[in-house]
């Protein structure tokens, strides 16, 4: 069954045609295949129909599945591969260092603090090998995202629709944030530097993109995606070209959110020191103003209580029986302050 039905539009956002040009320099592969404007996205909706949320990417492009039999049969595509991967991270409490700024591995971008991301979708014609992958490179990152199994092509061509869960996503929030990244497929199952992107090299060839960066030690940090939603404030390439190698720092992406929605501020942060099964070590102790049993909120959806608080340090159990699998060192731990006393951030759609 499709997804020709239209429901409720929560959200939409449009993006202008013919930037499918990562910071501004990125060029087509060469071979035909890869036809102009499949990777450059115009519109990006959210609509509801029953339990289930659609996403809809609308493309300059016509999109169609990969026939050419000699890569089917040399690479095991299935009949129903498409070029373009999308990425969709969702900031869904828009609270300032509230959950992950990390993406996939291959993206060679991150993620701004302002919209740091709670829940995932990744729009790819591999789930299985996807979601396998994933789980072995990026663990901590496998609870939190979605992959649908199956990707529908609207009678145009141009638009490309998935399922998902409102169990998986919670219930929908104005307040929501989209940080939307195309890139392309990778055919080969053997890529082990990124999890089937397609990368961005300095010189097109039959089946890489060119106009990257031409210096060898700088392209692990320069970006392999091609499109993605940005507001006028922050702008795509400014985005995709503020990698920093010296610094070992991707390029850092803002999330799109409707007309109005603020992003909340803590006075209170800070990070994972140590994680058990039972227990996690957070650097906040009574000096930063945590208590005993006060909740503390790690990556934006686990919550732990306070059992032992030290001046620089405390010591929280988890709520959840399996939620210190998805805990690691480093990630950012918060304490609410009251809504009078948050700082507030302009929305990065304004201008």
């Amino acid at each position: 069954m499709g997804y020709h039905l239209s429901g409720e539009i929560l959200f939409e956002y449009t993006d202008p045609a013919g930037d499918d040009y990562g910071a501004g320099q990125v060029v087509y592969p060469e071979n035909p295949m890869f036809v102009e404007g499949i990777f450059d996205i115009t519109s990006f909706k959210v609509e509801q129909i029953d339990n289930n949320y659609i996403f809809r990417m609308q493309f300059n492009g016509k999109i169609d599945y990969v026939e050419h039999a000699e890569f089917q049969y040399s690479y095991h595509l299935p009949d129903d591969f498409l070029l373009p991967l999308v990425h969709i991270y969702i900031d869904q409490d828009h609270v300032f260092s509230s959950g992950l700024i990390e993406t996939i591995e291959g993206t060679n971008v991150a993620v701004e603090p302002e919209s740091a991301w709670e829940r995932g979708i990744v729009v790819t014609s591999l789930p299985g090998p996807y979601r396998g992958r994933l789980s072995i490179r990026q663990p901590v990152l496998e609870n939190r995202i979605y992959i649908p199994e199956k990707i529908d092509i609207a009678k145009n061509k141009k638009e490309i629709s998935v399922s998902v869960p409102l169990q998986f996503l919670g219930q929908f929030s104005s307040e929501w944030g989209f940080v939307v990244l195309v890139m392309s497929h990778e055919f080969s199952l053997s890529i082990t530097n990124s999890i089937y992107i397609r990368e961005v090299n300095s010189t097109a060839t039959q089946f890489n993109f060119g106009g990257g960066e031409k210096n060898i030690l700088t392209k692990e940090y320069d970006p392999n995606v091609i499109d993605l939603l940005a507001s006028s404030r922050n702008t795509q390439e400014q985005m995709l070209s503020g990698y920093d190698r010296e610094k070992k720092e991707f390029a850092r992406i803002f999330a799109v959110y409707q007309p109005g929605a603020k992003a909340t501020g803590t006075t209170v942060q800070g990070i994972v020191k140590q994680v058990s099964e039972e227990k996690v070590i957070i650097n906040l102790g009574s000096e930063a103003g945590i208590k005993k049993k006060d909740k503390i909120i790690i990556a934006g959806d686990i919550i732990v209580i306070a059992e032992d608080v030290f001046p620089e340090l405390t010591i929280a159990s988890f709520t959840g029986v399996d939620d210190w699998k998805q805990v690691q060192q480093d990630m950012p731990v918060r304490l609410m302050v009251e809504e009078q006393d948050a700082m507030e951030i302009n929305d990065p759609g304004d201008k």
